[in-house]
């Protein structure tokens, strides 16, 4: 009989212990919501636009309402965002809708283009121009069937903006070689830290410039070679081509005599031509 109540009395302690417990949740306030400060669209603003203070506001939003987009502790924290989709006003400036400027389209300058060309790794400065570089670009041909030897200055002063191997990946980053088991994710061989020669070059420049490096490289088809640019301007000048005999064409007309005998007609004077003067461009691209 006791050890019957004692049980009882246990169970109604343990009741009485639950509804406290649920009275208390519901007699005290939750804690408030986490608040966060996200950038929103203060007008409509289109697709590849470098977002600017004055078309985003400030609000403070619930942590659950601002799932996505850039938390930001000052308004000028989008400046280096640049839309890519159109965005409402009103709408919160999320991941989805707006891209870091250097991710996107590596500056954040839209007047200049960004191009890229291929290079061997040995004919730009070893594969080691990285970027923020400023380069020089000269075009060449070697002497073939059908290009004479020919140099010319393509591009000076030209920002590099990214460089990569011939397979796409960031120059200087390691490649993965599989070790025995033919797996590369701890491979940490001596080979697999070998970094990875430059092989093609992006430019950030003015659009003409963009034509010319077109133009060489591709539609005239000059190899690149490249070379980190200096503080002096040099013009390159015209490479002397030895001079050449010209051959005297046959005539039917006999020489014209004088009082001593026959006198030879004179011969033109021996002659030559000159290779094209390369141009020297002024300083393209970058801040």
């Amino acid at each position: 009989m006791n050890r019957r109540v004692l049980l009882l009395g246990l169970a109604l302690l343990l009741g009485l212990a639950g509804i406290g417990s649920i009275v208390k949740d519901l007699l005290t306030p939750p804690p408030p919501p986490l608040m966060v400060k996200v950038a929103v669209a203060g007008q409509n603003i289109g697709t590849y636009t470098v977002l600017e203070p004055s078309m985003v506001r400030e609000e403070t939003r619930r942590e659950t309402e601002a799932q996505g987009a850039y938390k930001i502790g000052r308004i000028e924290d989008v400046t280096d965002k640049i839309t890519i989709r159109p965005v409402q006003a009103g709408e919160l400036i999320s991941r989805d809708a707006a891209s870091p400027i250097q991710d996107f389209r590596f500056v954040r300058d839209l007047g200049l283009e960004i191009t890229s060309f291929p290079a061997r790794f040995d004919e730009t400065v070893g594969g080691q121009v990285k970027p923020g570089h400023r380069i020089n670009i000269y075009g060449y041909h070697q002497e073939s069937g059908q290009h004479k030897p020919e140099v010319i200055l393509v591009a000076s002063n030209v920002w590099v903006v990214d460089v990569r191997t011939t397979r796409g990946e960031k120059a200087g980053q390691p490649e993965p070689t599989p070790d025995a088991s033919g797996s590369s994710l701890f491979s940490v061989g001596q080979a697999a830290r070998q970094p990875m020669p430059a092989s093609i070059v992006t430019v950030a420049t003015e659009p003409q410039i963009v034509w010319q490096i077109v133009d060489a490289l591709g539609a005239r088809g000059f190899e690149a070679w490249v070379s980190l640019a200096g503080n002096q301007v040099w013009t390159p000048t015209a490479t002397p081509v030895p001079p050449t005999a010209t051959p005297v064409p046959p005539t039917a007309t006999p020489p014209a005599t004088g009082p001593g005998g026959t006198t030879p007609g004179a011969l033109p004077p021996p002659g030559g031509t000159a290779a094209p003067t390369p141009r020297i461009l002024p300083p393209t691209g970058g801040p």
